[in-house]
């Protein structure tokens, strides 16, 4: 079975020339148009400026006027792009996506994970496991029973409890593990991910992440979206 292919995976950061560096060449051509007039106004009458010399400095100067151009109508397209990127990403808020990675974002209702085996396995364990400890045995708060050990993708849902029944603390981070091994004892790969409804878009320097349950996510991670799941109706 293949992978599941992200639907931003062919999504790039672009990062827009720094204005610093556009105020460099611009100071650099200021400078240089300084230096040239004054060169010009003090040239020797009788030895003046070299003819092939001057066209070559007029040639530099007119490099680094394009380049100035092309800086800032560089940074005029990126801006476009950057604009049209946020509006794609805004409308992630509020609807539940699906997406690749192994955080478990806990929302006040559990979390809902999974797992993509490429091939059946003969031996599955999956574990969430709080990230804040360090030894792996006392680490895991809660084993999955009887994970699916086919080919395919297999959904994992969390009410939020360790092993002992009692809730975890929703402040800390969790990870889903997966070990599968197949009949000769060969490990095979598990894709993971989760499911979550997205409550927050964030721009950090021109990255764009998803915000939900507390987890971050990459717009390049996610593989479905769809519209939340709707609030149960409570008995009459």
């Amino acid at each position: 079975m293949s992978v599941i292919n992200p639907l931003f995976s062919n999504l790039s950061s672009t990062k827009r020339p720094g204005s610093d560096s556009n105020a460099s060449i611009a100071e650099d051509f200021n400078n240089f148009l300084h230096l040239l007039t004054v060169q010009l106004q003090n040239q020797d009458p009788l030895e003046p400026l070299d003819t092939n010399q001057f066209t070559e400095q007029l040639v530099n100067m007119t490099q680094v006027e394009q380049t100035v151009s092309m800086n800032q109508r560089l940074g005029a397209l990126i801006d476009v792009q950057e604009t049209q990127q946020i509006q794609s990403a805004v409308q992630f808020v509020g609807k539940q996506i699906d997406a690749i990675g192994d955080i478990v974002p806990l929302e006040a209702d559990g979390a809902e994970m999974f797992y993509n085996l490429p091939a059946s396995a003969n031996f599955v364990r999956a574990e969430i496991v709080d990230t804040s400890i360090k030894d792996p045995l006392e680490a895991v708060v809660r084993r999955i029973q009887d994970p699916d050990k086919s080919a395919g993708t297999h959904r994992v849902a969390w009410n939020g409890l360790n092993d002992a029944g009692e809730a975890v603390d929703p402040t800390k981070t969790y990870r889903l593990n997966v070990t599968a091994l197949a009949a000769d004892g060969k490990e095979i790969t598990a894709q993971i991910g989760f499911t979550a409804t997205v409550d927050e878009l964030r721009n950090d320097g021109g990255a764009l992440t998803l915000s939900a349950g507390g987890a971050q996510i990459p717009l390049s991670s996610i593989l479905a979206a769809r519209p939340p799941k709707p609030a149960a109706t409570p008995a009459s």
